[in-house]
């Protein structure tokens, strides 16, 4: 049984909407942290039958643009209208969050843009932009004002990534209207280190509450603080890379710009390992910083297959960035807010711990399919089903979480 928080900072619950709301319209993430998971669960799983073989589904003329467009942008904004709509009246107290019918219309937005990538072929780009597009500037509209007017700019960040990916979407929908003379699958690509970059900036504001929460909590008079400078660096390397790769994909400072993104990354641990702030093997420190290890891993092996003449892997390598590093980064934030956010204090779950398990398998299983040419039907759906098994283990854990009140009387 889950305890009840005594630490979780309640101060912006004061500017909570009066008025009744249901339970899933409470706070931003009830919706998406359940929608997030079974949307991911029913795509891949399918991607994964036309792969392997099993079910000859013709999902659009262009299925390569729809799996890597859903898996990242698709499935980024329910993840990323969770987190903003749950972090943002928690960063600016003054902000009330977005409850009860304008969160079920964003919600509904969502969905629109979903059903309309499927349907692409037959209701056109121009509805399957608007409603993704929109999506993205309806979100920026939601928090825009509490961290433009924030003299510290403490979270203008995020407000740049977001309008980044807004931006990244834009290009891939102009270029495939034939507007730009631009190679879809090559936005894409481009797009998976706006994600990187989305993700570092998320992961630094997550540890630093989290665990010095958890430090708190255990009576450790200690704050756990995850370095600006280091992500700040490992952000630059990484959009430098991004930048050089799309520009000259064959250029061979590609290799020292990976490795140098890799190392960048792996910097970032060293705030773990601090002697005063002992967080290393704390719940959920280990979500954070193997997060961050499967992000340096990928740009590791993406440096490595420039270096290598002899093989071409550098799409499958990409998935450890994809499968591996964002989607340990939906488990760890989505499994965080669902604790800490309905009342609960953190506490070590192997529940979690075998979904992490599960996710990195299914994302080596994918990644090295070089390897094993004769199993690759096998490869393409185990790692499918490896990886949705995952997110089935986080809505067997924290699905009841959030659709039920939370334990400790506060609303939302």
């Amino acid at each position: 049984m889950a305890k009840v928080s005594t630490v979780t900072k309640t101060s912006h619950y004061g500017n909570y909407p009066t008025g009744t709301y249901p339970i899933l319209l409470a706070y931003g993430f009830r919706p998406f942290f359940l929608l997030l998971p079974l949307y991911l669960i029913l795509s891949i799983v399918l991607w994964g039958l036309l792969w392997g073989g099993v079910l000859p589904l013709q999902l659009t003329q262009n299925p390569m643009d729809w799996h890597q467009y859903e898996m990242l942008f698709g499935l980024a904004g329910a993840g990323i209208a969770g987190f903003l709509l749950t972090a943002i009246p928690e960063f600016f107290e003054q902000h009330a969050p977005l409850v009860g019918k304008p969160l079920l219309a964003l919600v509904l937005l969502w969905l629109g843009g979903r059903i309309s990538f499927w349907l692409i072929d037959f209701t056109g780009i121009y509805l399957t932009a608007l409603l993704n597009v929109g999506f993205y500037v309806v979100m920026i509209a939601l928090v825009a004002k509490p961290i433009l007017t924030d003299p510290l700019r403490r979270q203008w960040g995020l407000l740049v990534a977001l309008s980044l990916l807004v931006g990244l979407q834009v290009w891939f929908f102009a270029a495939r209207l034939g507007w730009l003379e631009t190679a879809t699958l090559s936005i894409l690509q481009f797009s998976i280190h706006a994600f990187m970059i989305l993700v570092l900036l998320v992961l630094r504001r997550v540890g630093t509450a989290a665990l010095s929460e958890q430090l708190e909590h255990k009576g450790i008079d200690a704050v756990f603080l995850a370095r600006p400078p280091r992500y700040n660096f490992a952000i630059f390397i990484i959009a430098l890379y991004g930048v050089v790769e799309y520009i000259t994909p064959q250029h061979p400072s590609l290799a020292w710009l990976a490795l140098a993104a890799a190392a960048a990354v792996l910097n970032l641990l060293n705030d773990y390992f601090e002697k005063e702030v002992p967080v290393l093997c704390l719940y959920p420190a280990w979500l954070l910083w193997l997060t961050i290890i499967l992000m340096a891993l990928g740009y590791g092996l993406l440096g490595i297959d420039h270096l290598n003449k002899d093989g071409y892997a550098l799409n499958h390598f990409r998935h450890v960035l994809t499968s591996g590093a964002l989607g340990l980064a939906y488990l760890a934030i989505m499994s965080i807010v669902a604790v800490v956010h309905t009342g609960r204090d953190l506490q070590p779950n192997y529940g979690v711990l075998l979904a992490a398990i599960l996710l990195i398998t299914a994302t080596a299983l994918r990644s090295f399919i070089p390897f094993y040419p004769t199993w690759i039907q096998a490869a393409y759906l185990g790692s499918a089903l490896l990886w949705a098994s995952a997110f089935a283990i986080y809505l067997w854990q924290f699905a009841a979480f959030l659709w039920h009140r939370r334990v400790d009387g506060l609303p939302g």
